[in-house]
């Protein structure tokens, strides 16, 4: 029985992308490594429909507030804390207004995190995000359409198919 076997049941697709990325960088490129060596195709589709925090904070700036105005605030001061120039102050325009002066305060009160506390931040964000996606409250077909996952699998992956 290969890896991939229990993954090829109706919505295994998904729980395979969900494994992806709540893996952290090494142990996801090892998973997609092992992937890719029983099935290249879904390998592929799993790199292009995996989310992790540098693409999120690569869209639109209404989109970022919307996603932090649902998280706790800790949480984008820890995405905050370890990003550089550009995208901090890409986060800071992105805050809804209401938000502004407790991130501000929190900034101030919040000691430097270390690289394992914003590597968690940054798992909790993917795994925030896609929940938002699940319930409908973000729609990646606006802003990301690469991310859609929709109609049967096949439809995903039917260039990449295995010549049998």
């Amino acid at each position: 029985m290969t890896m991939l076997t229990r993954f090829r049941q109706s919505g295994g697709f998904l729980k395979l992308l969900l494994l992806v990325e709540s893996c952290d960088g090494a142990k996801q490129r090892h998973l997609l490594e092992l992937v890719a060596q029983e099935d290249p195709g879904w390998a592929h589709l799993l790199r292009l429909k995996t989310l992790n925090a540098e693409r999120i904070l690569s869209w639109p700036e209404p989109v970022l507030g919307q996603i932090w105005a649902t998280l706790p605030l800790q949480l984008v001061i820890a995405l905050w804390q370890k990003s550089p120039t550009q995208m901090r102050e890409k986060i800071e325009r992105s805050l809804p207004r209401s938000y502004q002066t407790s991130f501000r305060k929190g900034i101030e009160d919040t000691p430097v995190l270390d690289d394992a506390e914003v590597a968690t931040a940054r798992l909790r964000l993917v795994s925030h995000v896609r929940e938002l996606a699940q319930t409908g409250t973000l729609q990646f077909r606006n802003f990301d359409p690469g991310l859609v996952l929709n109609g049967p699998l096949s439809e995903h992956f039917e260039p990449f198919k295995k010549v049998a």
